[in-house]
């Protein structure tokens, strides 16, 4: 229920609900080629950032 909650302000915040709706309806239709694509093109190593949590306690 939280994640629906939080899904769906998201689209509010983006200024139409029915994002959450057509979005749930697009992901549905993505294939694994349409993964690796996005993969290929969005994460580059050339473009990333690594970070490292060091507790304090």
């Amino acid at each position: 229920p939280y994640a629906i909650a939080s899904q769906l302000n998201e689209a509010i915040a983006a200024g139409d609900w029915q994002l959450y709706v057509d979005n749930l309806e697009r992901l549905s239709k993505l294939g694994s080629e349409d993964v690796q694509r996005a993969a290929q093109t969005y994460l580059v190593r050339d473009r990333s950032t690594v970070g490292r949590f060091v507790p304090t306690a």
